[in-house]
């Protein structure tokens, strides 16, 4: 194993993270969210107040880092519905209630229950909102043309260095957000949807917000974290913070090597908690864009080495590491 190359794959999942709370105590305090919102265009602010609110069906077209696929999905306020119609996730059913998300994957006939987020797409207003502050991303209002049959209005969000970060096409009749892009500080794509087909009046069963299936096995993330790191070989591990809520995990595989990533929400934003056999070089990490405020702690732990990366001082999250204990059964 290489430990630079195995450094960087882990730095890759850091780009994912979206500070949710204000920074380390010790840090100049951040504009509360609703005077950020404040701040803002009025289609803007339509846009992240009308997310409780939108009722509508349509279909979808997403592109992520890996995949392009379709998703037929349904809204009503904060609940959310998504089935993926074709890709390698064809068949798969995200059911978000705004309180807690429940994941239907078929090929292994099970559901993963974890926090409920918002849509998956990239669309999470709260998150995007604490991303276009702490990044200082100013907006731009511009004809968006039409998408999905409907006039919209294109909201731009530049960094300072005049950067592209968030591109919005929002429905100024409801303020539902028709098309969406993302983009990471090295300019590559992070998120991306569009509209192909959208219908406010259709009737939704209140039922499609349930996902109860008989004879499928219901799992939890730390249920998940413990699976995966036993087939990886690692001892399963989770960070009993107080506060902080396990939101995902998964495995990040590149060539040769392999983590375990662990993403978790709390009062002092996101924390992520890496794990790997072998060593890892700190300096690697000196290789990607740094986020504001941002900063990553490595220990050992036998064979293993863990890395925590998050939004708090070098102090703060090798305190945190003490709080990094054995999963169970």
């Amino acid at each position: 194993m290489r430990p630079i190359f195995t450094c960087l794959v882990l730095a890759t999942l850091v780009g994912a993270l979206a500070a949710q709370a204000p920074g380390p105590v010790g840090l100049p305090p951040r504009a509360p969210k609703n005077e950020v919102l404040q701040g803002m265009p009025p289609i803007v602010r339509l846009a992240f107040r009308a997310g409780p609110t939108t009722r509508f069906v349509g279909v979808r077209r997403v592109q992520s880092e890996k995949n392009v696929f379709t998703q037929r999905v349904f809204k009503d306020g904060r609940k959310i519905r998504s089935e993926f119609l074709d890709g390698s996730s064809k068949g798969t059913i995200i059911v978000d209630s705004g309180r807690d998300r429940r994941i239907y994957r078929p090929k292994q006939n099970r559901i993963e229950l974890m926090p409920g987020g918002g849509d998956m797409a990239g669309l999470r207003p709260q998150m995007l909102l604490a991303t276009i502050e702490r990044e200082r991303m100013s907006p731009t209002i511009s004809d968006g043309g039409f998408v999905a049959g409907f006039t919209t209005q294109l909201a731009t969000f530049t960094r300072p260095n005049a950067q592209v970060g968030v591109r919005m096409w929002i429905d100024p009749s409801t303020g539902a957000v028709l098309k969406f892009d993302a983009f990471r500080p090295d300019g590559s794509l992070a998120a991306h949807f569009e509209y192909v087909s959208i219908d406010y009046k259709s009737a939704i069963d209140p039922n499609s917000f349930t996902l109860n299936m008989p004879g499928v096995k219901e799992v939890t993330q730390k249920e998940l974290v413990i699976e995966e790191a036993r087939k990886l070989g690692l001892t399963p591990v989770i960070l009993n913070l107080p506060g902080y809520v396990l939101t995902h995990q998964h495995v990040l595989k590149r060539k040769e090597s392999q983590a375990l990533i662990q993403l978790y929400r709390g009062p002092r934003g996101p924390i992520m908690l890496g794990q790997t056999l072998g060593n890892l070089d700190p300096s690697a990490f000196k290789e990607r864009p740094k986020r504001p405020h941002e900063n990553v702690y490595l220990w050992k732990s036998g064979r293993e080495t863990l890395v925590l990366i998050g939004e708090l001082s070098i102090e703060q999250l090798q305190q945190s590491s003490r709080s990094v204990t054995a999963a169970g059964s």
